[in-house]
């Protein structure tokens, strides 16, 4: 399947060992789902997203008191019909604006060698057939967006049907403001049958669940005046 079934998947570190848990978008927003989120280092959506007033306000929380977020694909679609203006502003102030259609392979351009996420990933490298995403504005415009991941401006104009002639298109990034990474990988045959790739997402999703971490990146970014 080309679009993954599931809706909302949860980890977190128990006491003595790693567990994962699955929540689905239709408990979110129950008088118990505030409790439920608490105890999760780290919610995992692909493909998803919070629909109702109630479940954005669960998640809303849940990152306002640090949690963790890791978002594929549609995870951070947003455009005049959703109405969460609180999510713009999580996701860097990045709109939906266009796509490529079908899924196409792109050259990729690693923005920064020496972040946790992608030190281990060449300066670029070819990446499985994906719906690439443009965004306007560019969440790159944001200072507190750090940019990891580009798509590389040889692969202009990226077209079969739905063409994106040019443009910034940042891939992955995080808004240092919070514990989150946002990667627009997740519509396509392959997305996770690349070595190189896999290991970003690898990285990811260690990132996300580690509070220390992030809290490092957070002082390093921070302007000093």
């Amino acid at each position: 399947m080309s679009i993954l079934p599931t809706m909302l998947s949860l980890s977190f570190e128990g006491s003595r060992r790693k567990r994962t848990s699955h929540l689905t978008l239709q408990r979110i927003g129950q008088s118990s789902t505030k409790l439920i989120l608490k105890p999760y280092r780290l919610i995992l959506w692909l493909n998803n997203f919070p629909q109702t007033p109630e479940q954005r306000a669960a998640f809303e929380k849940y990152m306002e008191h640090g949690g963790g977020w890791m978002g594929f694909h549609v995870a951070g679609y947003n455009d005049e019909s959703t109405k969460w203006l609180w999510f713009v502003n999580f996701m860097g102030g990045a709109i939906f604006y266009t796509n490529n259609w079908p899924p196409l392979p792109a050259k990729l351009i690693v923005d920064d060698r020496t972040h946790p996420v992608t030190r281990q990933l060449p300066a670029t490298y070819a990446a499985p057939a994906n719906e690439w995403y443009l965004w306007k504005p560019s969440p790159r415009l944001n200072k507190n967006v750090h940019v990891l991941v580009t798509l590389g401006p040889s692969n202009y104009p990226i077209r079969v049907k739905d063409i994106i002639t040019g443009g910034d298109l940042p891939v992955v990034w995080t808004n240092t403001k919070y514990r989150m990474i946002y990667m627009n990988m997740g519509h396509g045959e392959s997305i996770y049958s690349d070595a190189t790739q896999n290991i970003l997402f690898a990285n990811a999703n260690s990132l996300a669940r580690e509070p220390e971490i992030v809290l490092r990146l957070q002082e390093r970014v921070e302007d000093p005046r």
